[in-house]
């Protein structure tokens, strides 16, 4: 599968939702983005139904999400706004990462997926390179295998 181009490259205005139940997942993602021009982070969002509702309400270019929060299952929000908006760009974060739930997460439409405890700081280059316009993301260590993208 080859790459598919990301919805906002170019953009002026690039809108990330995190979901999340650990609020400072949120705080470190705003404190790291705060330098980069044309980001507009949503209050965080604490449960997957609240989160869900608000995603398919809002619209963000990028969906930055717990796939084990309370309220519901990852995955359900997940599914959901791959269906409504499927150019989102989802980028899943779980403290119970394992070889299985990457790729059924993955699976599912998931773009990325790190372990908070390991890879968090990857997410900040993720979409600093995504909203530079770069196709491809040097290799880091631990860097995950994702889905239809040579990074």
């Amino acid at each position: 599968m080859g790459q598919r181009p990301f919805p906002f490259q170019n953009k002026v205005r690039v809108k990330v939702l995190v979901a999340d139940d650990l609020i400072s997942v949120y705080s470190y993602l705003a404190e790291s983005l705060a330098d980069l021009d044309g980001i507009e982070m949503a209050d965080v969002r604490l449960d997957a139904e609240e989160a869900r509702k608000f995603a398919i309400r809002w619209q963000p270019d990028v969906l930055i999400m717990d796939i084990h929060m309370r309220g519901g299952p990852g995955a359900y929000i997940l599914q959901a706004i791959k269906r409504a908006r499927p150019a989102t760009v989802v980028i899943v974060l779980t403290l119970f990462s394992s070889d299985d739930i990457r790729a059924a997460t993955l699976g599912l439409g998931a773009d990325f997926f790190f372990d908070k405890s390991t890879e968090l700081e990857q997410v900040p280059v993720v979409l600093r390179n995504l909203k530079l316009g770069a196709t491809a993301c040097p290799p880091a260590v631990g860097f995950p295998t994702t889905r239809g993208h040579a990074w």
